[in-house]
């Protein structure tokens, strides 16, 4: 890993930039993660059963966001980005709509009061 740092720099650029922007793109979908400049980006924004709904679509839709358990946590349950270089703004950006979806998608039905 330190070979791949010294020999191709601008890989390290891109993953600062592609931490910006994932970050940015969750904040954006609604979703408020911490502004800690690592590729790691972990938010458990709604119920467990949310979540489950959520990850459910996120894969329907080809997309690959782990959602962990992490005993003793704060959460239950927390979906666990990882940020690399080699994501590309379309993909980040699919990422952003592909969370607005999911949450539309795996909000709880309200049923009126008569």
């Amino acid at each position: 890993a330190l070979h791949i740092l010294d020999t191709e720099p601008d890989r390290l650029d891109r993953l600062r930039e592609n931490i910006g922007l994932a970050r940015a793109a969750v904040r954006e979908a609604g979703i408020e993660v911490a502004a800690h400049p690592t590729p790691i980006i972990g938010f458990a924004p709604f119920s467990a059963a949310r979540l489950r709904a959520m990850h459910r679509h996120l894969v329907k839709m080809g997309l690959l966001v782990p959602l962990v358990a992490y005993p003793g946590g704060a959460h239950s349950l927390n979906f666990r980005l990882v940020v690399t270089s080699e994501h590309t703004a379309g993909d980040i950006d699919r990422l952003q709509h592909a969370l607005i979806d999911a949450m539309q998608a795996s909000e709880p039905t309200r049923t009126a009061v008569r």
